[in-house]
C-alpha cells in the first residue's frame, strides 16, 4: 500500500469541472451549430412537461450546456440520443409557421452513425 498521495505528471490539468445547474446553458441563434460528444444528459419535469439538458464537448466552444429543443428533444424522448453519442445540432435560418399563426426557428439534430 502506497504511503504518499499520488500526483499527476507535469502538463496534466484537472479534468473534472464543477457541475452547472443549467443557468449558463447556451441558446443557439439562427445558423449556429453544436458538434461533439454528449458528456451528460440531465432531465426533469417543469410547468410545460419534461425537459432535457445536454452537456456537450463542442469542437469549437469547449464544454457547453444546452437545453434540448425540437428534434433534439424528440430524439431524447425516443431514446435515440444517449450519453457518448457524437451529435450535430443546428438552429435553422428559415422560420416555420405554426397553426396558431406564430412562427419559430426549428432546431435540427443528427447523430454520428457508427456503421
Amino acid at each position: 500500500m502506497a504511503s504518499e498521495m499520488p500526483s499527476a505528471p507535469d502538463g496534466f490539468v484537472d479534468a473534472a469541472a464543477s457541475t452547472s445547474d443549467g443557468s449558463e446553458a447556451i441558446e443557439l441563434s439562427s445558423g449556429e451549430t453544436l458538434f461533439g460528444p454528449v458528456l451528460d444528459i440531465t432531465e426533469g419535469e417543469g410547468d410545460y412537461g419534461p425537459w432535457f439538458r445536454l452537456t456537450i464537448k463542442d469542437k469549437d466552444r469547449g464544454v457547453e450546456d444546452y437545453f434540448a429543443e425540437d428534434e433534439v428533444k424528440t430524439a431524447l424522448k425516443q431514446g435515440n440520443l444517449e450519453r457518448g453519442d457524437t451529435v450535430w445540432i443546428a438552429r435553422g435560418t428559415e422560420e416555420q409557421e405554426l397553426d396558431d399563426g406564430g412562427s419559430y426557428l426549428p432546431t435540427f439534430c443528427k447523430i454520428q452513425s457508427l456503421s
